[in-house]
């Protein structure tokens, strides 16, 4: 079978996405230039440094690299979680409703992003990670490659994903399990046996994502990290209908209902890392009660 080709969301014709998104912002960026009176020679006062903290394992930890003031990076400052569990079954309809194990069968040992954007993940990785003790890591949805940095790196790295090829030429893996979790989401480890769990560019196909993430917590211990991160491409048959709507900042809020519904978490935390002229890269992250 041939390669499905990963494409950008921005790229992609609202024809053939499941829903149309909305652009939000536009007219209200030239409004308030308007307001503001922006170029008309105001000026410039300088503002002091703003810095982006997140919590992760047992600390907060600054990450040098994320934007301040873009949509993705204030998408949670006032953001409030819905009172019920707010998808159906409608927000997990795919255009390809066939069975994952036929999609994944042939092994895709290529990057999903570019190179640009994969070392700024392993920089945050780095940041984000334990340093002075050792730690146990979780990958899922894993692939060949799981972009950890060389250093702080876990005595154990418990990979899943969809191909024993891929898996197997993992040389960061310490061991791994081919599941399907859209089929099976129980994860087959212990409880809080994990110090971090990690989900690259692979959130955006879950169909049970509220049964996923409630896994995480349970294979996490108690102030252990769980970290997704996403961009704007994607396999597009295999999307889920909840992600190919809306800005990067409304897949931020989904992710972060799954933390608050998955009901392990403390709420969750955004970083936008999207470096220039690459691929953007967006994560969500939340430490386990």
């Amino acid at each position: 079978p041939r390669l499905a080709p990963r494409v950008s969301l921005s790229a992609v014709s609202p024809a053939v996405r499941v829903a149309n998104a909305v652009p939000r912002r536009g007219w209200q960026i030239g409004w308030l230039a308007a307001l503001c009176g922006w170029g008309r020679g105001q000026r410039a006062v300088a503002a002091p440094k703003k810095v982006v903290k997140i919590h992760s394992v047992d600390q907060e930890v600054e990450i040098p690299k994320a934007k301040v003031d873009t949509p993705v990076a204030k998408s949670l400052e006032k953001f409030t979680y819905p009172t019920r569990w707010p998808y159906g079954e409608r927000d997990f309809f795919r255009l390809d409703r066939s069975d994952d194990a036929e999609f994944y069968a042939e092994p895709k040992l290529v990057k999903h992003l570019d190179d640009q954007t994969l070392k700024v993940l392993t920089e945050f990785y780095a940041v984000v990670f334990p340093k002075d003790r050792e730690f146990s890591a979780l990958d899922v949805c894993s692939s060949w490659i799981s972009h950890y940095p060389q250093t702080p790196k876990p005595v154990r790295l418990a990979i899943t994903g969809m191909n024993a090829e891929e898996l197997k030429a993992n040389v960061q893996a310490t061991d791994w399990t081919v599941q399907d979790l859209n089929l099976d989401p129980k994860l087959p480890y212990g409880d809080a046996e994990f110090d971090v769990v990690t989900n690259t560019v692979s959130v955006d196909y879950l169909t049970k994502p509220l049964e996923v993430f409630r896994e995480v917590g349970r294979v996490l211990r108690p102030g252990g990290l769980a970290v997704v991160a996403f961009s704007n491409r994607c396999f597009l048959s295999k999307l889920v209908a909840i992600w190919s709507v809306g800005d990067p900042d409304d897949r931020v809020e989904v992710a972060a209902n799954y933390f608050h519904f998955a009901d392990c978490f403390k709420d969750a935390e955004a970083v936008d890392l999207s470096p220039p002229n690459a691929d953007p890269l967006f994560v969500v992250t939340a430490v386990r009660k």
